[in-house]
């Protein structure tokens, strides 16, 4: 698109008897895009829904939201789960029952300005419980799950054989029982070994924890184990 003969239309210059002769730039390229619009579930911040007893109750449960195509696609190709956050105010996680109370919501895996919700607040209800308590577990056990067939016919060396400084999260009772070692499960990490892997010879899993009903993880604090596999006749 020409720029300068979108500004020699402007009537406020032909009236004026101005004309121009020149611009930097000469072109202006414009993409248009389509809007579409989804219904998104109502959601709270992963780190909040840990504090609370139960799902937290949205009225409505869903929100209309109205984006560039172009964006929606870009989501979708990072594999980004889109929903509508509601922002919890501080004074709602102390421990009990709140609401209904108006909160705001926003859709953060869309960053494009020309995203628009239909309803920007919903009534929100939550049940917050005890405030959660951080326990490091010194040292966890990594056992290794694999089918007979497969241990017969291969060998399996892995590290670590314990993970250390294991951090979990739990109500105070809870954290102090399992201090004293008074819950089961037992905590420990895990693997499995699967033809694949025996076949691929090598390879690094994430690590699945154990842990007893009431104790939680985040899911940054996980580590993964590296492991070899060798068919037993070769490794003899």
């Amino acid at each position: 698109m020409e720029i300068l003969q979108l500004i020699e239309r402007d009537p406020r210059l032909r009236d004026s008897n101005v004309s121009v002769t020149e611009c930097t730039p000469r072109m202006l390229r414009v993409e248009v895009d389509t809007l579409q619009e989804q219904t998104l579930d109502v959601r709270v911040d992963p780190n909040v829904r840990r504090l609370l007893n139960a799902d937290p109750l949205f009225d409505p449960p869903q929100v209309r939201v109205s984006a560039p195509t172009g964006a929606l696609q870009k989501a979708k190709e990072a594999k980004r789960p889109l929903y509508a956050m509601a922002s919890l105010p501080q004074d709602m996680l102390t421990p009990g029952r709140h609401g209904p109370v108006s909160v705001r919501v926003t859709v953060p895996g869309l960053g494009d300005p020309d995203v628009t919700l239909r309803q920007t607040n919903v009534m929100a209800t939550i049940d917050v419980g005890e405030a959660e308590e951080v326990y490091k577990i010194p040292s966890l056990p990594v056992f290794m799950v694999v089918t007979g067939e497969t241990s017969d016919a291969y060998h399996v060396t892995y590290n670590p054989k314990f993970v250390q400084s294991v951090p979990v999260y739990g109500s105070p009772e809870k954290i102090q029982q399992l201090r004293a070692n008074q819950l089961s499960p037992k905590p420990e990490a895990r693997f499995s070994i699967t033809n694949a892997d025996a076949l691929a010879g090598k390879g690094t899993q994430p690590l699945e924890y154990v842990l007893p009903e009431g104790v939680t993880m985040r899911d940054e604090d996980k580590q993964k184990v590296t492991f070899e596999v060798t068919r037993r006749d070769s490794a003899q």
